[in-house]
C-alpha cells in the first residue's frame, strides 16, 4: 500500500505559533550578538579597511585629474600634443600646471647654482672653501644652509614675471568637513566589517529559523542553501569591488570634466558609496535562492516565474535603482544585468530540480 503523503505544513514539529515567534527572537538575538562581537573585532582593523576601500576612489580621482590635464593640453595646444606625451601622462600619472615666477627669483636661483658649481670645482682643485665666493644665504646649497634659508627675509615682490609650466604627479585626497565625521566613519566601517565577518553565522540563523517551517524531508536543503547563499553574497560583494567601482566612478567624474567642476571628495559620502554598493550587490545576489525556495515551498510555481518574465525584469531594474547608493544609470545597469542572469539561473534551478507544492492548499479549500 502506498504511503500517504502528509501535507501538514507543521508536521514533524511540536512548535506552536507562539513558539515559532520565540524561535525567531532567539535567532535574531544570536545574530545580533554575533554582529556586535564581530564589530568589536572590526573596530581594531577599521583603519586598514577604510584605507583599502579608499583605494579605488583615489585611483579614479587620479585618473580624472590626468584626463582633465590631457583635455586642457589638447584644447590649448591642439596637434602639438602628440600621443607619446599623452601616454606618458597616463603611465606616470602626471598633471601639468602653468605658473608665474619673478625674474628676480630666477636670477637668484641661477646665481646660487653658479656659486654651487664654482665651490664644487674649487674643492676638486684643492682650494679652501673659505676663500671661495660665499653662497647666498637665501638659497640652500647644503644641509647646513637650510636654517639660513628659513630665516632669510625675501625681497619685496615684483610684477616682472616669467610664465612657465610645471609637471607633477597627481595627488588625490579625501576631505573631512566635521571633526566628528572621521570617528563616525570609523564606527560605520567597524559595523560593516562585523557584518561581513558574522555573515556566515547570521545566514545560518536565518536558515535555522526557516527550517522550522519546512517538512522534515526538506530540512536537508538548508545544508545546500546555506553555503550557496554565502557564495552568492560574497560573489556579489567581490563583483562590486572588482568590476563596478571603476566604471561607475569614471562615469561620474566624466561629468565633472564636462562641466569643468573640480570634485571635492568628502569621506562620509565616499564611505557610504563604497560600503553600501557591495552590500547591495551581496543581498541582491540572493535572488535565485529566494526563487528556488519559494518554488520548493509550493508558493510560486515555475510557470508563474516564467510567464512574468517581463514584470520580473522591470522589478529587477527598480530594485537595482533602490539598492545602488548613487543615482547614476551605470551602477544600476551593472547590477541589473547580473540579476537578470541570476533570475534565469533561478528558473534553471527550478526546472532542473522540480518539485514543490502549496502548503496552504488544504487551508484554501476549507
Amino acid at each position: 500500500m502506498a504511503k500517504k503523503t502528509d501535507n501538514d505544513l507543521f508536521s514533524g514539529s511540536t512548535m506552536t505559533f507562539g513558539e515559532h515567534l520565540e524561535e525567531l527572537g532567539v535567532c535574531l538575538t544570536k545574530a545580533i550578538l554575533a554582529l556586535l562581537l564581530c564589530s568589536i573585532v572590526g573596530f581594531f582593523v577599521s583603519k586598514h579597511v577604510v584605507r583599502f576601500i579608499e583605494t579605488p576612489v583615489l585611483s579614479a580621482l587620479k585618473r580624472h585629474m590626468v584626463a582633465a590635464a590631457k583635455d586642457e593640453l589638447q584644447i590649448k595646444y591642439g596637434k602639438e600634443v602628440n600621443d607619446d606625451m599623452l601616454k606618458t601622462l597616463d603611465e606616470r600619472v602626471l598633471i601639468v600646471e602653468e605658473i608665474y615666477l619673478e625674474r628676480e627669483v630666477l636670477s637668484r636661483l641661477n646665481k646660487a647654482e653658479e656659486n654651487s658649481n664654482h665651490e664644487a670645482s674649487e674643492e676638486e682643485n684643492g682650494v679652501d672653501s673659505e676663500n671661495a665666493a660665499a653662497i647666498p644665504q637665501d638659497v640652500a646649497a647644503t644641509e647646513q644652509d637650510i636654517a639660513a634659508v628659513f630665516d632669510t627675509k625675501l625681497p619685496p615682490p615684483t610684477m616682472n614675471f616669467v610664465k612657465t609650466r610645471i609637471w607633477r604627479e597627481a595627488q588625490a585626497k579625501i576631505q573631512s568637513l566635521d571633526p566628528w565625521e572621521t570617528f563616525m566613519i570609523y564606527l560605520k566601517a567597524s559595523l560593516v566589517v562585523g557584518a561581513v565577518l558574522a555573515s556566515p553565522y547570521i545566514f545560518y540563523q536565518i536558515w535555522i529559523f526557516i527550517s522550522a517551517g519546512l517538512y522534515s524531508h526538506e530540512r536537508q536543503y538548508v545544508y545546500i542553501y546555506l553555503p550557496l547563499s554565502l557564495a552568492l553574497f560574497f560573489g556579489g560583494v567581490s563583483l562590486a569591488f572588482a568590476f563596478v567601482f571603476q566604471p561607475v566612478l569614471d562615469f561620474l567624474f566624466g561629468y565633472n570634466r564636462e562641466m569643468n567642476i573640480a570634485p571635492e571628495m568628502r569621506i562620509s559620502s565616499i564611505i557610504n558609496f563604497v560600503l553600501l554598493l557591495p552590500l547591495g550587490f551581496g543581498v541582491s545576489f540572493q535572488l535565485p535562492l529566494v526563487m528556488f525556495f519559494l518554488n520548493r515551498m509550493g508558493l510560486v510555481p515555475y510557470e508563474t516565474f516564467l510567464k512574468q518574465l517581463r514584470i520580473a525584469i522591470l522589478v529587477i531594474f527598480v530594485a537595482s535603482m533602490v539598492l545602488t547608493p548613487s543615482p547614476d544609470p551605470t551602477s544600476m545597469m551593472l547590477m541589473a544585468v547580473p540579476l537578470m542572469g541570476l533570475y534565469l539561473l533561478g528558473l534553471g534551478m527550478m526546472k532542473w530540480m522540480p518539485g514543490g507544492r502549496n502548503p496552504f492548499g488544504d487551508i484554501r479549500k476549507k
